[in-house]
């Protein structure tokens, strides 16, 4: 156990009772009775991922540690004091999933460049210290709290900001990454007010002056909020004529099973200014030049829940998830087969498949995430190139689900400018940093800065282009 304050300690006018911090090594470290005490102080950010399921299942299917590269480092913080009996006792009043990692993969979050300098400077990056879900780009709470602490959330931040160094130092890391974070809970980090008070921030989180070190990142994914639609129709009659005709016939063409062309439309790749051009966001013309030759005359396409994902279920999508890794990435996949069965069978209540069947043969298939909030596109895979079913599967069927289960936002994943045109809004990402270095620490301050110009322009962009009606109805 590593004591970080002696009782009663005042930082910047906030008053700790004597806390400390451990590294868990495992989540079966913990009790279940600690776990059970344990909650997202926010539900609106809450996620099927920060859970003792999910990480569990991380952990026993070989997903971490080992060989991975990701070694379990997780940071618990403790209350030595309890302050209506006055005694002194040892109680976990905090959880944050943290990884050491040996490389970057699988974190959406890119700085190989910060690995490669140090590298040119023959100092060491790795290990770094990961706040993170593995392989998840998702945003969401990155802490767990007991539910009737007496430390609030932003003392319990503060604590840890206040012991990053120390904390790195016990773990031998270089750095520390906090990644996607709500935006609130990202400025109880950051120390830059310029950064604090700037326009797309809301007001600062305190008037008094402080020296945390964790530098904050934008990035931008691509999110479907959920206006109250009543049908996909409803949600459809909010765009423009050209892009519903668009939409329904990239559908149709999904279902009739014709093999994609080769084009530039749906790239993971494709600029923001290439959309903007009527040539490629009219997706009719992309539809046009689609070779007609059919996989077979229907493809049906089904959503499964709860007990309609049988082994059977899983491990078509689990072929089709290994294919499509392996054709984009030379290697498998992350996620073990071992991973998804232990979902299919202990997460049951919190996971969709959507499968494609053509001629009673999976095609390809797609595994989403939910709660009574948000709906989660994690993982697809395909046996077959067929045009327009990636978008069916992943980005259509999701929004439908998520309609029916009125459930606020859908998020379907990292990446790919052609969400745009589908209804998926540009939304900022936030990130926090903190490198050991002070050299390298000051060099990304200054790249943080200048990227953020680029992001804040991305995101204008993209919401240039979004299909939905000018407020004119036109």
């Amino acid at each position: 156990m590593t004591n970080i304050l002696p009782n009663d300690v005042f930082i910047y006018g906030v008053k700790y009772m004597a806390l400390s911090w451990q590294p868990i090594f495992s989540v079966d470290d913990i009790t279940q009775q600690q776990w059970g005490q344990l909650s997202n102080h926010n539900a609106q950010f809450s996620s099927p991922f920060l859970s003792y399921q999910y990480l569990k299942g991380l952990e026993s299917s070989a997903c971490v540690n080992g060989k991975t590269g990701w070694h379990s480092y997780h940071i618990g913080i403790f209350s030595d004091h309890n302050e209506e009996s006055n005694e002194e006792y040892n109680e976990l009043i905090a959880f944050i999933p943290c990884y050491l990692k040996t490389h970057s993969y699988g974190e959406y979050i890119f700085d190989h460049a910060w690995a490669n300098a140090y590298q040119h400077h023959q100092i060491p990056y790795y290990p770094k210290l990961v706040a993170c879900i593995p392989f998840t780009p998702v945003t969401g709470s990155r802490i767990l709290i007991k539910t009737d602490c007496e430390h609030s959330f932003e003392e319990i931040n503060r604590f840890i900001v206040e012991n990053t160094d120390l904390i790195l130092s016990e773990a031998r890391a270089s750095s520390l990454h906090i990644l996607f974070l709500p935006e609130y809970q990202s400025r109880l980090l950051i120390a830059d007010p310029q950064i604090v008070d700037s326009p797309i921030e809301n007001k600062p989180i305190s008037d008094k002056p402080t020296e945390i070190k964790l530098l904050q990142r934008l990035s931008v994914q691509f999110v479907w909020q959920n206006r109250d639609y009543a049908s996909f129709d409803d949600f459809m009659q909010q765009m423009t004529s050209r892009k519903r005709r668009s939409i329904r016939k990239e559908r149709a063409n999904a279902v009739k099973g014709v093999i994609a062309a080769s084009l530039p439309v749906g790239s993971d790749a494709m600029p923001i200014e290439v959309l903007a051009n009527e040539a490629f966001a009219n997706e009719a013309l992309a539809n046009e030049a689609v070779t007609n030759n059919p996989v077979a005359k229907n493809i049906d396409v089904k959503r499964l829940v709860g007990e309609q994902i049988t082994p059977e279920v899983m491990a078509d999508f689990y072929l089709c998830y290994q294919q499509t890794y392996l054709k984009r990435s030379g290697h498998k996949g992350y996620l073990t087969e071992a991973f998804f069965e232990f979902l299919r069978t202990e997460m049951q209540t919190n996971i969709m498949v959507v499968i494609a069947y053509a001629e009673g043969k999976c095609i390809a298939a797609a595994l989403f995430f939910y709660n009574e909030e948000q709906l989660f596109g994690r993982y697809w895979g395909a046996l077959h190139e067929v045009s327009g079913l990636h978008f069916e599967c992943c980005y259509y069927q999701g929004i439908e689900f998520a309609i029916e289960k009125n459930l606020r936002q859908f998020n379907p994943g990292t990446q790919g400018e052609h969400k745009i045109l589908r209804g998926f809004e540009p939304t900022f990402c936030y990130s926090n940093h903190y490198l050991q270095h002070p050299d390298f620490q000051k060099a990304v301050a200054d790249f943080l800065h200048n990227e953020r110009i680029g992001i804040e322009q991305y995101k204008k962009q993209g919401d240039s282009v979004l299909p939905f009606k000018k407020q004119d109805g036109k």
